[in-house]
């Protein structure tokens, strides 16, 4: 096998191949879609072929490892596509830290006025574990939540140690009389 990284061993004896297709194992329809290449992974070994299978391996994973967070800290939702407990214990826990991040960053909006609020859930069902947390409340197909649903949600939510940043959008008239209107309306004019 030759250092370039155009020429892939499909074998098993590579290690390349290996860690490659042991790491697509963990992704759903990852050898359809694979998240990473083989040739991306050669790229950064170096030579290979004089050293032992087990240090081949662990080079092989060190740099899927530095490739993945790349990948993960430039788009965050292919960590979706990992099954819920990778096989790896690094890459569940790389998994996992870019899940926890997902949500923490999920904001509950609030419409409306008090009485009648509602609160739109959108970024919380896109992240991962906002799912799988509206799925065990029974709200899996809700996007907008009532105060009680709401109430239900914090509780949850409370029990994870979790507390969702919760903004507040203005009403109409609230917008009216700020000035924000106003500005929307002069634009219209010219």
């Amino acid at each position: 096998m030759s250092d370039t990284p155009a020429e892939v061993d499909r074998s098993w004896r590579s290690p390349v191949y290996r860690v490659w297709y042991e790491l697509h194992g963990f992704v759903d329809d990852g050898l359809r879609d694979p998240i990473l290449t083989q040739p991306e992974i050669l790229a950064g070994m170096g030579p290979f072929e004089e050293v032992a299978d087990a240090v081949a391996t662990a080079r092989a994973q060190k740099v899927v490892l530095g490739l993945l967070k790349a990948r993960l800290d430039a788009e965050p939702a292919i960590a979706h596509r990992f099954v819920a407990q990778p096989g790896w214990p690094w890459l569940a826990k790389l998994v996992a830290a870019v899940r926890l991040k997902e949500l923490a960053s999920a904001r509950i909006v609030q419409r409306g006025a008090r009485g009648r609020a509602s609160y739109d859930c959108t970024e919380l069902v896109r992240t991962y574990h906002g799912k799988s947390l509206m799925r065990s409340l029974g709200f899996e197909r809700r996007r907008v939540l009532g105060k009680d649903e709401l109430a239900k949600l914090e509780e949850a939510c409370a029990r994870i140690k979790l507390t969702l940043p919760r903004v507040v959008e203005p009403t109409t008239t609230e917008r009216f009389f700020s000035g924000e209107d106003e500005t929307a309306s002069d634009e219209t004019e010219d």
